[in-house]
């Protein structure tokens, strides 16, 4: 009994040994802890990445099928849809082309005084590109036509792929090639915030030619000066530079201007293309295919894409 008693002792005395070896101690749980930190932050901009790479897809799928809505419209009536009909824009034109036929219907005539309310409350995925997230707006659009590569609203400026009822652009017009000008590309939408790419800002000065205006702009983005902040891309429906209309004035991802001073009801300006998408932004050109500009692409080749028969070659 002696000796059993002894192996019992033995045996109680090794249980606790061998129960605090088996628990975790406080370096081991802040070791495990910092591994999976350190996972989760390997893997967080990896996933970040995928997603936008999906939501950069869906925006080059949305540029091409509008590319395909234009040349139907173009194959039906012999032009290109025009980018201000009587206040329209060209996305209420190419409704019957892109399967809209029920809402085309309920678009109203050549009235200037209606505002086609009605249509601006319809939310059509195909306009709006998911990686921005301003696209919640009621009447935002995420795309906008090529009027053009200078910056007044003479005949002679609305050079690129969009112009008005009374100036109907055709495929023949375009002497630069469809392959080498740009037709659609990405626009950032305003919000309430004073972003330099999505304010619509105005300069005081009158008059001044490309590069002046282009500086001055700058200068009004740069001091944070008067600004529109709600107007940049906000209703689909209107065919008016800023809104639907862009042009080639300067960079993409750049700041955008008005001449507040002209005295139009549309006035001059530079309206710049722009993204979220790191480093610039998608661009249609008229033969459909649909590129990835850098917001560093050099300035004439730019506005080179904006003129369609400027001669200029766009490498």
């Amino acid at each position: 009994m002696g000796r059993l008693d002894g192996a019992c002792r033995v045996r109680n005395h090794s249980l606790p040994r061998i129960m605090r070896r088996s628990g975790i101690t406080v370096i081991e749980l802040l070791v495990a802890i910092a591994v999976v930190a350190i996972l989760v932050a390997l893997l967080i901009p990896a996933v970040q990445q995928a997603r936008e790479t999906a939501r950069r897809s869906q925006c080059q799928s949305n540029l091409h099928q509008l590319g395909v809505a234009v040349h139907n419209y173009h194959d039906q009536y012999g032009m290109f849809p025009p980018g201000n009909q009587f206040g329209s824009s060209l996305f209420v034109a190419i409704l019957p082309q892109i399967d809209q036929d029920v809402l085309f219907r309920r678009a109203p005539g050549p009235d200037p005084m209606n505002p086609l309310l009605e249509l601006v409350r319809t939310k059509i995925p195909l306009f709006l590109c998911p990686s921005d997230p301003a696209t919640e707006a009621i009447g935002s659009c995420s795309y906008s036509g090529n009027y053009g590569s200078g910056y007044k609203l003479a005949v002679r400026d609305w050079n690129g792929m969009f112009g008005t009822i009374r100036w109907p652009i055709r495929s023949r017009d375009v002497t630069d090639g469809l392959s080498q000008t740009a037709s659609i590309a990405e626009c950032l939408i305003a919000d309430k915030t004073r972003d330099r790419r999505r304010a619509i800002w105005a300069t005081p000065k009158l008059d001044l030619d490309l590069n002046q205006f282009a500086q001055v702009c700058r200068e009004q983005a740069a001091l944070g000066g008067p600004a529109n902040l709600l107007s940049r891309n906000s209703n689909w429906t209107a065919g008016q530079p800023g809104n639907t209309l862009y042009n080639h004035l300067l960079y993409p991802n750049d700041c955008s201007c008005k001449n507040s001073g002209s005295g139009s009801p549309i006035p001059d300006g530079a309206y710049s293309a722009g993204s979220m998408h790191p480093g610039g932004a998608h661009v249609l050109k008229g033969d459909g295919s649909v590129s990835f500009v850098s917001t560093h692409i050099n300035l004439m080749v730019w506005r080179g894409m904006g003129s369609r028969r400027g001669g200029e070659i766009v490498q």
